[in-house]
């Protein structure tokens, strides 16, 4: 197999197979490291956010140059359109700017990785390609850079930010799957029945993200609660 070279959808990663095991372990290995150091990493904060910025560029990099160079970059697949790569961008601008407000979205968005991580769609070999390797080096990203915002930061979420997230999800929801038809086999969201969707393929579009929408809600007030929970008078920071 070569390292570069795009592969079929057969030998990609199976769902719990070696790869996907491997890579599950891996991210609870680093993550569970990454808060069992958050006091050396506060203390160390911008030599962490300095490495930061550098690893995710470089990962962001490989990630644009192989789509354009292996796949001539296609307007159905290769935008930052996916809330992963959302989430990846928006951390990284966080990471530059030290601006908190970023965390309106990039406290919901993030959560996606989680299901990227336990349900992986059409992933290439995560430790022989090195889409596989920047698949996995995001999504790890993805999680430290949320713990460094909530943990270090102090970023608090309440109901008004995350209905305004909410609302503003529904609206990029709704342009994207539209954009997805326009751009021909569009994937982006995975709202298309008929395009690489992983669930419920046969489900009209519509339904299908009105389920999104109810799921996708009830994990942001899920995700809110707790952290209001520990007091309200922290819940503005970043606003």
């Amino acid at each position: 197999m070569n390292f570069w070279q795009d592969v079929p959808f057969s030998e990609r990663v199976q769902l719990y197979g070696v790869h996907h095991i491997l890579f599950i372990l891996s991210v609870i290995v680093i993550v569970s490291l990454f808060v069992w150091k958050l006091g050396t990493v506060k203390e160390r904060f911008e030599t962490v956010r300095k490495l930061f910025i550098g690893v995710s560029t470089v990962q962001v990099i490989v990630l644009y140059s192989w789509s354009v160079f292996e796949l001539g970059f296609s307007l159905e697949a290769g935008l930052p359109i996916h809330l992963c790569r959302i989430s990846t961008l928006l951390g990284l601008w966080f990471l530059i700017t030290k601006n908190t407000k970023i965390f309106h979205a990039l406290f919901y968005t993030s959560v996606f990785a989680l299901v990227a991580i336990f349900y992986p769609v059409n992933v290439h070999p995560i430790y022989t390609h090195i889409i596989g390797y920047s698949y996995q080096i995001s999504h790890i990203m993805i999680l430290l850079v949320w713990i460094l915002g909530v943990f270090v930061y102090g970023y608090r979420p309440n109901l008004k930010t995350m209905s305004k997230v909410f609302l503003i999800f529904i609206g990029v929801v709704l342009l994207v799957w539209q954009f997805n038809y326009f751009v021909g086999n569009g994937e982006y969201l995975y709202l298309r029945g008929d395009v690489n969707r992983p669930f419920f393929k046969e489900m009209h579009d519509l339904l299908w993200i009105f389920l999104v929408l109810v799921v996708s809600y009830i994990v942001m007030l899920l995700m809110t609660l707790p952290f209001m929970k520990r007091g309200d008078k922290d819940a503005s920071i970043g606003e």
